[in-house]
């Protein structure tokens, strides 16, 4: 991977954020469909590029960015069948990732790092990748909740409200 452009505040963003998902993503939560997160993280990830001087964009450039679109769609949606949506005794919908769901994040790693060397910017898209991601996860795991249990979209929704009401 290029890191000539990598801040080392991206690195340590990245992996404080790694870490706090991979945790999340084993622990049992309630469904929710907000992405106001992972738009900030697209943002702040896509703001990242205005500070290159001369971007060379070339064909590299565009194998780079569909490589990097199918490998995290293509992972998101992965990690979203990978989890266990269940009901918890509420009856309100909740999912927990497994090991299988922590493999393919670090497939999903190394995939991108593998054809990283396409583009000499490369490293920039890291918060991006993260954002798009789990945007793509969160919203397939809506689906497939949504399908599974069509009759507890209400009660989650409910759950939520009143949670968000207590804080």
């Amino acid at each position: 991977m290029n890191i000539d452009h990598l801040t080392i505040s991206n690195i340590l963003i990245a992996l404080i954020i790694l870490v706090f998902i991979v945790k999340r993503q084993l622990a049992i939560h309630v469904i929710n469909f907000k992405i106001k997160l992972y738009i900030i993280l697209i943002v702040v990830g896509l703001s990242q590029f205005t500070k290159i001087h001369n971007l060379d964009i070339n064909s590299n450039f565009y194998l780079f960015v569909t490589l990097s679109l199918l490998t995290v769609v293509i992972s998101g949606i992965l990690r979203a069948f990978s989890s266990r949506i269940f009901l918890n005794t509420e009856g309100v919908i909740v999912r927990q990732g497994t090991y299988l769901t922590l493999l393919l994040w670090l497939l999903t790693i190394a995939a991108k790092y593998s054809f990283s060397s396409l583009w000499q910017y490369s490293s920039l898209s890291i918060l991006v990748t993260l954002g798009l991601s789990l945007m793509v996860q969160r919203g397939t795991t809506w689906l497939l909740a949504s399908t599974k249990f069509p009759e507890n979209i209400t009660i989650t929704k409910q759950f939520l409200i009143d949670a968000k009401r207590k804080k």
